[in-house]
């Protein structure tokens, strides 16, 4: 992804403040309430494929909020740890975002 500067810096900065508690257009809720709603689906069938060590690729990933969410989830329900996830998105606002999640 192009590395932000300026303005976009300082939206990423704000988003990543703000992501948890924000409500999405896309999800209808905050970061929170959509992984409250998933907990119960991501801690019963992502391990059963999963372990320590493990690879997840989404694409179109967008922000890669479902991807944070589901390494938390995954971390608190079964102590799953040292995932690595990828993905790709066309849209480059989203990509960086994605890109600030995860460092």
């Amino acid at each position: 992804c192009p590395i932000p500067t300026g303005t976009e810096t300082a939206d990423l900065t704000e988003f990543l403040q703000t992501f948890r508690d924000a409500q999405y257009e896309d999800w209808g809720m905050s970061y929170n309430q959509v992984k409250e709603g998933m907990r119960h689906f991501k801690s019963t069938y992502f391990p059963l494929y999963l372990q320590d060590g493990g690879t997840i690729y989404e694409s179109a990933c967008g922000n890669g909020l479902n991807l944070f969410m589901t390494l938390e989830i995954l971390q608190e329900t079964h102590g799953i740890e040292n995932l690595f996830v990828y993905g790709n998105d066309r849209e480059v606002g989203p990509a960086n975002q994605a890109s600030a999640v995860f460092e």
